[in-house]
């Protein structure tokens, strides 16, 4: 199967759940993936893909703005302030990794080599309203006529 294949039906699965579409496309991998990389959502990368594709931004702009604020007034070198960035990144990445991997299992979600079209992923589930007609009323039939 294709990569775009499963992507499609990874995607389908995560809709299913109540995971919000933010978390399971976030806007790195938006961007990545309108600029061609093929790249799996989170809940399907392994932990040192989610360590690096989370952390590293993280590391970045953290280490960015605490460089501005406050790391430069306090004469702290750049190689103290890389090394911080990347520590906090590390960490940072860490724990979303440990959290889409916990989010991927307490969703039950397959797992990417394990994903095949079926109808089930094909298309969103439906309410079945036959099986609620069918279901006996709550309330007691009452007989109108004497």
């Amino acid at each position: 199967m294709k990569f775009d294949e499963r992507y499609t039906l990874a995607i389908a699965e995560l809709k299913r759940t109540p995971i919000v579409e933010g978390n399971y496309a976030p806007p790195l991998h938006r961007f990545l993936r309108g600029r061609g990389v093929r790249i799996k959502p989170p809940h399907y990368n392994s932990i040192g893909m989610n360590i690096v594709t989370t952390g590293a931004p993280f590391a970045i702009l953290w280490g960015a703005i605490m460089w501005f604020i406050l790391w430069q007034s306090q004469k702290l070198t750049p190689v103290m302030a890389i090394g911080a960035a990347l520590v906090a990144g590390t960490i940072f990445g860490l724990f979303m990794a440990l959290y889409y991997r916990w989010s991927f299992k307490q969703n039950a979600l397959t797992k990417w080599d394990k994903l095949e079209p079926t109808s089930e992923l094909e298309t969103p589930k439906e309410v079945d309203n036959e099986d609620e007609a069918e279901a006996p009323s709550a309330q007691p039939e009452t007989d109108a006529t004497p």
